[in-house]
């Protein structure tokens, strides 16, 4: 089995976020979409689609909600997507697209229950409340930047970024066609806290670059000379979107290459394996910015920290707040004569879904 899992939407700064295109789409030609109240009958439909191709490759769309559901399942090898509703209708796809979707009613096979509208309401305002927290967090963030931008070496942040990108695609012909973009997340702010499956990534690719560093001192410039200079020589790319702000980029990853290199700074920390030599780090804390910066705004620099971490850490309580609220939606699909019915149920509607023209 190779499974590939990440995110699509997420609970960000700029609120719920849905990266579902054309592009995730590309050679799928039976898009399946299950119609369903509930994210309990929908994900065990998809897990019960997951065992019925668990030798084949597969993509798994996580879910922002917590890690008992899913969005989704794309099998390449049967041409197929099944998608839940959620994803589907909330997605930016075009009209060509939107004509190819089979729409799954899964009430024909299992009871739906009219959700309390009081509930829906309180839903809504609870992650309405998560989204200003984590958009408050962001502009504290972003103070951060001015404070190590005054101590940024440009001209030689733009020397090494060309010198990296040199050695690395300097040698990589060019692959003479239209490169393709698929955009993702490795992880996002959830009921759960904040998540992210950047080891399952490392654990595909041979060789990463961990850009270690501080806010504003290059990371985010490094990463898009590497992805311009892909795109101009015709290299797909898998975009993995910041889930704090996502209009930033955290993760680049080139398929035809085996390569990667991301943000690995807090939340999503992480190093090199020392016995790995195709791991390794590059600061630009170090590199671009001038020694003793972190001394000298020490006090500015922890208060603007602890303000933007405990606006964020606001953000993740009201999800937490809005995970309590789908669990009272999600009760009615988990009795214990519901769990018998979906468990009698999902492995047939999977048979037909993976093997059959719905």
């Amino acid at each position: 089995m190779y499974r590939i899992p990440y995110y699509l939407t997420g609970h960000t700064s700029k609120g719920f976020i849905n990266l579902l295109s054309e592009q995730t789409l590309i050679g799928i030609e039976r898009i399946c979409v299950l119609d369903h109240v509930s994210k309990t009958v929908k994900t065990s439909v998809l897990h019960a689609c997951l065992e019925s191709v668990a030798d084949s490759e597969h993509e798994v769309l996580l879910s922002p909600d917590g890690k008992e559901y899913l969005e989704g399942v794309i099998i390449r090898d049967h041409s197929l997507a099944i998608l839940t509703n959620t994803i589907a209708d909330s997605a930016n796809l075009p009209t060509k697209l939107l004509g190819k979707l089979i729409r799954i009613e899964l009430d024909v096979h299992f009871a739906e229950n009219e959700p309390d509208a009081a509930e829906v309401r309180l839903l809504e305002g609870v992650c309405n409340k998560a989204y200003d927290a984590l958009l408050a967090g962001l502009r504290i963030h972003d103070d951060l930047e001015s404070v190590y931008g005054d101590e940024m070496d440009f001209e030689k942040a733009d020397e090494v970024a060309e010198t990296i990108t040199d050695l690395l695609l300097g040698k990589v012909s060019d692959r003479q066609k239209e490169p393709q973009i698929e955009r993702r997340m490795f992880g996002t702010n959830t009921p759960d806290g904040i998540v992210n499956i950047v080891p399952e990534i490392i654990n595909r690719t041979s060789r990463i670059h961990f850009v270690h560093g501080r806010a504003g001192t290059g990371k985010s410039t490094l990463m898009k000379r590497i992805a311009n200079t892909c795109l101009e020589k015709g290299l797909n790319l898998e975009l993995y979107h910041c889930s704090f702000d996502p209009q930033s980029v955290d993760m680049i990853r080139v398929p035809e290459l085996d390569y990667a290199i991301f943000d690995a700074t807090d939340p999503h920390a992480f190093n090199p394996d020392p016995n790995d030599s195709g791991q390794e780090v590059i600061d630009t804390y170090e590199l671009f910015v001038n020694p003793g910066t972190d001394e000298k705004y020490a006090d500015i620099i922890e208060g603007v920290t602890r303000r933007y971490k405990k606006k964020a850490g606001e953000g993740i309580e009201w999800l937490k707040e809005a995970g309590k609220i789908m669990e009272r939606l999600e009760e009615p699909y988990k009795t214990e004569e519901y769990t018998s019915l979906l468990q009698e149920e999902c492995p047939k509607i999977a048979g037909v879904l993976v093997e059959e023209e719905y």
